[in-house]
């Protein structure tokens, strides 16, 4: 498992760099305006890309075929992207905590509130990266960037239409507050089993 985790980020070593230095662009933006959600919102977008990105890679050299052939099983393949991805999100929780920490030094902001989005940010990551993952160990690259998009565009559309039920959508939250976690681990555990199961039936 460590061999496929060092695969992972030594394949994404450049695109990683690339990848930090927008997040110090984004922090210094964030320090400018004072925007403790702005850099927060940012970090998500990250951690959901850069997890999509490793498949990309991945695809364009042959890397599921090749390493089919070593005493690796498929069922490994996915325990190591899964957990890859939990990383990346952990990571970009800490960046949030401590960047949005320092942010907090120039702005008038509750503390609470560094707390409170940068879980949220982290939740929606993982939210997005567990509906993301059986997609595109299904369909492959290309057309799991599609289905994505797709995924996005309607949880934005759901959030949108939710405002008009800010009051009810509010209660609602407030009833499953401390469900959500456990709730957000079921996802991932039913997305990790789809996609040992498709995984499974795949021919490379």
């Amino acid at each position: 498992m460590k061999g496929l985790l060092y695969k992972e980020f030594l394949s994404l070593k450049k695109y990683l760099n690339a990848l930090g230095l927008l997040l110090v662009l984004y922090f210094g933006i964030s320090v400018y305006s004072r925007e403790v959600s702005f850099f927060a919102g940012f970090s998500a977008m990250a951690a959901v890309i850069v997890t999509f990105s490793a498949f990309t890679y991945d695809n364009y050299a042959n890397w599921d075929r090749y390493a089919l052939s070593l005493p690796l099983s498929r069922k490994n393949l996915v325990q190591g992207r899964y957990l890859f991805a939990l990383i990346i999100v952990a990571v970009c929780l800490i960046l949030n905590l401590v960047c949005g920490g320092i942010i907090l030094l120039f702005s008038q902001e509750p503390i609470s509130l560094l707390i409170y989005s940068s879980l949220a940010v982290a939740g929606v990551s993982l939210l997005l990266i567990s509906l993301i993952m059986p997609i595109a160990f299904r369909f492959g690259v290309d057309r799991g960037r599609i289905y994505a998009v797709v995924i996005a565009l309607c949880i934005v559309g759901a959030m949108v239409a939710a405002q008009n039920y800010l009051y009810a959508l509010d209660r609602l939250i407030a009833m499953l507050d401390r469900l959500l976690p456990f709730l957000l681990a079921a996802v991932v555990f039913i997305s990790y089993r789809l996609s040992c199961r498709i995984c499974s039936k795949k021919e490379y």
